[in-house]
C-alpha cells in the first residue's frame, strides 16, 4: 500500500480510433479514482471527452 501525503490519485485512460465512416469511436474510456470520464457530443467527425 502507498500513501500519498495531502494529494489525490487519479488516473483516466481514452482510446481513440477512426470509426470506418470519416468519424472518430472511443472504445475505452476508463477513470479511477475520483475521476469519471463521460463521452459528450462532438461535432462534424471529432469526439469530445469530458473529465468529472
Amino acid at each position: 500500500m502507498t500513501t500519498t501525503a495531502g494529494g489525490v490519485r487519479a488516473s483516466a485512460r481514452v482510446l481513440a480510433r477512426g470509426d470506418g465512416r470519416g468519424g472518430t469511436a472511443l472504445p475505452v474510456l476508463e477513470g479511477e479514482g475520483p475521476l469519471a470520464v463521460r463521452r459528450t457530443r462532438g461535432s462534424g467527425a471529432e469526439a469530445r471527452v469530458m473529465l468529472v
